[in-house]
């Protein structure tokens, strides 16, 4: 079962990432063409609401990897630094993620092919650094 993400307007939307099946994973996934022994990595984001981890204090969100199911997720300082949540609150940080949702799915698709696929934490710095 393939689910796909959405993006704000809610079109179906699949992009297709390079992942490498050898050791230089990192820097065959920025070739253009992809060299000999590189697989198409399919990412989707199913469109559903976030859940909260208050032990964390993180919000975690699904994603689907070549069909298979991850689990992403992003802090609740990244929500609050870069995408505007007003507090810790449950409330706010799913506001502030559901206004930002393509931009955070976007970050979230780039860490899933720079770790070929694993579950990914998205934190405040990674949107300073790598935007």
């Amino acid at each position: 079962m393939q689910v796909n993400g959405y993006m704000n307007d809610l079109r179906p939307l699949t992009l297709t990432c390079i992942k490498s099946t050898g050791k230089r994973e990192a820097n065959l996934a920025l070739h253009p063409c992809g060299p000999r022994g590189v697989v198409a990595m399919q990412i989707s984001f199913p469109f559903c609401r976030p859940d909260y981890c208050a032990r964390d204090l993180v919000l975690t969100f699904p994603a689907h990897v070549d069909h298979q199911p991850v689990q992403c997720a992003i802090t609740a300082e990244a929500l609050e630094d870069h995408f505007g949540a007003r507090s810790l609150r449950e409330e706010d940080l799913i506001d502030a993620f559901t206004a930002h949702r393509h931009d955070i799915e976007v970050a979230a698709r780039r860490m899933l092919n720079e770790v070929g696929g694993n579950p990914v934490l998205l934190h405040s710095g990674y949107f300073r650094f790598c935007s």
